[in-house]
């Protein structure tokens, strides 16, 4: 039972992946001219909504969840420029 809070560690999101998701979403702030922290919550809201998942946060979600929100964000804002 001392394994499960290593394994979440473990799990969670990484520096690198946060870093990240805050340059991608001062991108898309930048693009829209929303703040950064509106831009966070829109982005966040709408991933949530078409992944049917609870909303989360970026100080402790999982590296899958974080790879994810990546992969949407770049997608999301490539459309977007469009």
């Amino acid at each position: 039972h001392d394994a499960l809070p290593i394994l979440e560690r473990m799990e969670r999101i990484t520096d690198k992946q946060r870093r990240y998701i805050f340059v991608l979403v001062r991108n898309y702030a930048d693009l829209t001219k929303y703040t950064p922290e509106e831009a966070r919550e829109i982005l966040t809201i709408i991933y949530c909504h078409q992944n049917s998942v609870p909303s989360f946060s970026l100080s402790d979600c999982s590296q899958e969840r974080a790879s994810d929100f990546i992969e949407f964000i770049l997608k999301y804002t490539e459309e977007w420029g469009k």
